[in-house]
């Protein structure tokens, strides 16, 4: 029996999803789970991409579930119009469907593992392929054994001794004519590159796993440092984390400690360098962070998402809101507007049109200060008052149609302030919580 790579803390409650394609390396997978006592359900997808050959392989799955009474989970996928919808390869389509599928089974069913049957060989053509495309080191590492709650117990084996074990045991399997086209370059390295290597090195295949066990004890060390690295320069609040710049700067080499600390989050490395270089309010946006250039900082935090339903109306008669911000309202026939203080607005309220909007700040805004001629560029007066990129983005604006009438809790438009002529007042007040 072949020496499964599973976690020691497995229980006979533990339950396996294995990945049943009906190919060879899947078939020996669920052999071996099924007769070392493990509770396994089982789960295939139908790529329809074979026509009759995907439909054969779907019901050799399903008569191997029900002689060996396992569930078998069984679906089918439009993978080449999903591939065209997404704009990707097939590979890479087939692959987000089925461990999208595999998750929502996992989540549903209370499955505590996904079990593929990747073997050495897949390592090694995901070392090359990653290798060639200029991959950093967790590239290289190839396929982990354990990745969320995937697990690639064969991981350690070949092909060749996967085939030598399913003849040895009588286990039947289906042969994908397709591994044999050149078509996409995995299979290229499959069928001609790793052969011709291993004719010219028969020790190839060990040596590869060698060089990933080098690699992978190399990842955890480069991890524990950049995490003591982090303990030490950083600190993280409300704000986010904060990277001081000094620190950043004196990383040696620079792109490869700036890819250690923000590639997990989205950000090149490259790119992450030039925002060291670049003036204070300067960004990278990734698919889940940002990251902020703040004078003598860069700030990691997650993506902040605008939508049109961050706006609040306001309407007439309103005497208080309490979110997004608490604002108390009262109208007053006339107000001391000599006891002015930023958390307060007094304005004439026969210049208001409603309702009033409260919202976020956008490119092109503009107002006209109190205390200052002509009009300013939102942008710019966040310049002046040195916000961060933080503080601009949580700015709340109290709008009367396109016009600014407040920047809540610092400066009224002149327009709309009260004056020593105003006969009906309204005076907005920002309560602390």
């Amino acid at each position: 029996m072949l020496q499964l790579d599973l976690p020691k803390n497995g229980t006979t409650k533990t339950t396996y999803l294995v990945a049943v394609s009906g190919g060879v390396d899947s078939m020996v997978l669920a052999h071996c789970m099924h007769n070392t006592g493990h509770h396994i359900v089982l789960a295939h997808a139908n790529f329809q991409l074979r026509g009759e050959e995907s439909t054969a392989d779907a019901a050799f799955v399903q008569q191997w579930a029900a002689a060996n009474n396992i569930r078998l989970f069984s679906t089918r996928f439009a993978t080449t119009s999903f591939a065209k919808l997404q704009g990707g390869s097939i590979q890479m389509a087939a692959r987000e469907l089925r461990y999208t599928w595999f998750e929502q089974l996992c989540t549903h069913y209370k499955i505590d593992w996904i079990v593929t049957g990747h073997h050495l060989d897949d390592q090694m053509e995901t070392f090359l392929i990653n290798a060639l495309r200029g991959s950093g080191l967790k590239g290289l590492l190839g396929i982990p054994n354990a990745q969320q709650r995937r697990l690639r117990p064969l991981r350690h084996y070949t092909k060749v001794q996967l085939l030598q074990y399913a003849k040895k045991e009588g286990i039947s399997w289906r042969e994908d004519t397709s591994n044999t086209s050149n078509t996409y370059l995995r299979n290229a390295l499959r069928n001609s590159v790793v052969p011709e290597l291993t004719t010219h090195i028969p020790t190839a295949q060990q040596g590869m796993a060698q060089t990933l066990k080098h690699l992978q004890q190399t990842e955890l060390f480069v991890q524990q440092y950049f995490n003591a690295w982090k303990q030490e320069h950083t600190h993280t609040d409300a704000a986010g984390q904060h990277f001081p710049l000094s620190a950043l700067n004196s990383l040696q080499p620079p792109q490869f400690g700036l890819h250690q600390l923000f590639s997990p989050y989205g950000f090149a490395a490259v790119e992450v360098e030039k925002l060291l270089q670049a003036t204070s309010g300067k960004q990278l946006i990734s698919a889940t962070h940002q990251l902020d250039k703040e004078r003598k900082q860069l700030i990691l935090r997650p993506k902040v998402l605008q939508s049109a339903d961050d706006s609040v109306v306001i309407h007439a008669g309103t005497t208080a809101i309490t979110q997004p911000i608490k604002l108390e309202i009262s109208s007053a026939s006339k107000a001391n507007t000599q006891t002015y203080q930023p958390q307060q607005a007094i304005l004439d309220a026969q210049m208001l049109n409603y309702p009033l909007k409260l919202r976020k700040w956008k490119k092109g805004d503009y107002f006209y200060p109190t205390g200052m001629i002509g009009k300013k560029l939102l942008s710019k007066y966040f310049k002046d008052e040195k916000y961060t990129f933080h503080a601009k983005q949580n700015q709340w604006l109290l709008c009367s149609g396109d016009a600014i009438v407040w920047v809540v809790g610092k400066r009224c438009d002149r327009r709309f302030a009260a004056n020593s002529s105003t006969n009906e007042q309204l005076v907005i007040t920002q309560i602390d919580v």
